[in-house]
Formats: structure tokens, sequence, C-alpha cells
């Protein structure tokens, strides 16, 4: 009768001491990923806070949730179209200015921002790989009340955390097509998969605070999926994506969410590029980039007719 009153006791000390573990665990989450998440996405001072890297660029503010963006466009002569570019998380504007001067030589309008705390850019942190997103659509809303420049077709490049803001622009009515380099496909997967390189096994148990603490700071896009946004909207589209890249595999990517969806977008994967936007771009010709210019333009005038 003791032995089975003292097994009882035993039992319940060890539920009461797993629960006050669990307890800890959970409170522990919910107060470090927040911290981390700060950690991670600091401010980040670097990029043009004057001048810019390419002649013929001026200097706008853009109205944003957060104050404003810093950002830049390099206005075309009898323009065929503006190419709103985003850069990648830890990247600035001055990232772009390469692309910029290709699009403008191809006779498009260009403008680039600083994310949020990007450069001169308002914001304490630059918050996560999402924000590009909401950064993108408060361009577009400028876009939209510039009379010079509003009526042009308009395809969002994007590279890294930009190509999936890129993707998931592509549902806006004002975008006609989009470029994507090196994106992933959706954001929290992307991040578990960083973590498990360090902390293995561990990350997953994770995965529930930081998808509350990404809904909070996102709210529903939060790790919404960029290959199926894309696939849905319909709109002209060229994927790349470099075969040897460690940042974003190639399971995790916007490449191979189109390939599996079997997507209507051009889709190229250059084997011997990494994550790097200047590697993966060297391989993509003119006439690629043309192409997907001119489609998103015909689009736009299809769309046109419609209305």
């Amino acid at each position: 009768m003791e032995e089975s009153i003292s097994k009882r006791h035993k039992g319940r000390r060890f539920f009461r001491t797993l629960f006050r573990f669990l307890m800890l665990y959970v409170l522990l989450s919910v107060v470090a990923t927040p911290v981390v998440l700060w950690m991670i996405f600091p401010k980040n001072s670097s990029g043009s806070t004057s001048a810019f890297p390419l002649s013929g660029s001026q200097e706008i503010n853009i109205p944003s949730a957060n104050g404003f963006l810093q950002g830049w466009i390099v206005e075309v002569e009898d323009s065929k179209g503006l190419v709103l570019l985003l850069h990648g998380i830890h990247g600035n504007a001055e990232d772009m200015a390469e692309n910029m001067a290709r699009f403008r030589d191809l006779g498009w309008t260009s403008l680039v921002i600083n994310a949020t705390g990007v450069g001169a850019s308002d914001g304490t942190w630059t918050r996560g790989i999402q924000q590009q997103y909401m950064d993108g659509r408060a361009a577009l809303a400028w876009i939209s009340e510039q009379p010079v420049i509003e009526g042009l077709p308009i395809v969002v490049y994007g590279h890294s955390a930009g190509a999936w803001a890129a993707a998931r622009l592509s549902m806006e009515d004002k975008v006609d097509g989009v470029i994507c380099v090196s994106g992933f496909d959706r954001p929290v997967v992307l991040m578990t998969t960083w973590a498990e390189r360090y902390v293995g096994p561990f990350a997953w148990m994770e995965i529930p605070f930081l998808r509350m603490w990404e809904s909070i700071l996102f709210g529903p896009e939060y790790d919404a999926s960029g290959g199926k946004t894309l696939t849905e909207s319909g709109k002209p589209a060229l994927v790349v994506h470099g075969g040897e890249d460690r940042i974003v595999p190639e399971q995790t990517s916007l490449f191979a969410a189109y390939v599996q969806n079997h997507s209507p977008v051009e889709s190229i994967l250059v084997e011997k590029a990494g994550h790097s936007q200047s590697q993966v771009m060297d391989a993509i010709s003119n006439d690629a980039i043309l192409n997907l210019l001119n489609e998103s333009a015909s689009y736009a005038q299809e769309e046109e007719k419609v209305h």
C-alpha cells in the first residue's frame, strides 16, 4: 500500500516538473523570439543618403506605414514602362544600380527604394524578410499619384526577399509583370530551414512562436506562398535561380514552386550561380529580359481594352 502511494507521488512530481518545464519553455520562447528577430533584422544604415551611383537618378521620398521610404527614380524619355526594384534583406537600393542601368538602356524608367529601416528610410529596424512586400505596396501607391508615370506598364523586379515581394505584388492590379531573382517560396519555411542549420530539429519546436510573432508583424501575409500567388495572378513573369544557391536552397525556392505547379512563367536555373544577384543576372540575356518587358506591356494593353 505504502509502495503504491509512493509511486503515485513520484508520478505526480514528474508531471508537475514536466508541466513547469513546458511552461518555462513557452514563456522563454515567447519572450526570446522577438528579441532574436530584432537581432537578425537590425537597422541597416548602409546605402546612399545623398548621391546614388547612377547618373540621371533623382532622389524621392515615398510615404509608408512606418514614415517615409528613401528612393531614386531614373526616367527615360518616351519610356515604354516602369520597373520597380526591390532589394534583398541586408541589402540596399545601391545593389540595384546596375540593373537600373540595364532597364534604362532597354527604354524603361526605373524606380528603387530602400526598405524600412535601410539607409535613410524611416524605421528602427528592417522588421523581416516580408517587409519589402509592404514597402512595395507603398511604392505602387506613390506611383499611382504621379501623372507622368502612372499610366505606364509596371514590372516589379526583386532579388531574394525582394523576389518574394515581387511575386506577392503580382496580385496588385497596377502590376503587369514580375522578374524574380533568387527568391524563396514561403518566408517562415525558409527561416526555419536557416535555423535548422544551427540548432537542428529544435528549430521546428520554435515554429509556433515564430509564426505567432511573424503574424503580429505582417498579418496574414506572413507565410504566404509566392509561387501560389504568382500562379494565380497569371501575370507575365521571369523566375531565375542559381543552382548553387545556399541562402535559398532550391527546394524552398520560387523556382521549385513554379516547376512543381507548372505555372505559366519562364523559369531559368543558372547552374553555376549562387545567391548573388550579379552572378545570376550576368547569365541572363537582354533578350530574355526584353521579352518579359514586352509581354508585360502587351498584358497592360490587353487589360486596358478589357476595362
